[in-house]
């Protein structure tokens, strides 16, 4: 791990945490405790990134690294030297308040969907050249979760399968 940078552990539900990390080119990086992480790297030219950096507040107690925490995010200890707007953290710690949490969640989640209704279109038209139709949306959803590494679950198989029913039959009321 980088000393210039800290990383703040971010919760994400396991489905979503393995998505988000098969999208990032980060490298794989080791925490003091030897438990290996990827971090998304928070630079401040992005709208996200400013988003990020100008919600992080002051740590009043060290932030413990946890081992059952899905994703983190790294921040340059230096990011509020040249940003009026940044708490600069070489002396102190950050911390991201739960409300930017809920919203980064809600991202990560739209664009999960985003891609998934994208791989079901091009999944089920690649199917149907084969001329098979039976079973192709069930195939499409089991080849979406193997290869973004979810979990084999039951219960988000539903939810997918409903998502995307209700996908397709909105998506020929709307204009866009």
């Amino acid at each position: 791990m980088n000393a210039h940078n800290q990383l703040l552990p971010f919760p994400l539900p396991p489905y979503l945490s393995r998505f988000v990390a098969s999208k990032l080119n980060s490298p794989i990086q080791t925490l003091s405790n030897g438990i290996n992480v990827k971090a998304l790297h928070v630079r401040g030219k992005s709208r996200f990134g400013k988003m990020i950096l100008r919600n992080l507040k002051q740590a009043n107690i060290p932030v413990k690294k946890e081992v059952n925490t899905t994703l983190y995010i790294s921040v340059s200890s230096y990011s509020g030297s040249n940003n009026a707007g940044v708490l600069c953290g070489e002396n102190t710690e950050y911390v991201m308040p739960v409300d930017i949490m809920k919203d980064i969640v809600e991202i990560f989640e739209q664009y999960y969907y985003d891609c998934f209704y994208e791989y079901m279109e091009g999944s089920i038209s690649a199917f149907a050249e084969t001329g098979k139709q039976k079973g192709i949306i069930h195939k499409s959803i089991n080849s979406f979760m193997h290869r973004y590494g979810t979990p084999d679950n039951p219960e988000l198989f539903e939810r997918l399968r409903k998502r995307y029913q209700r996908h397709r039959k909105n998506k020929s009321k709307t204009l866009f």
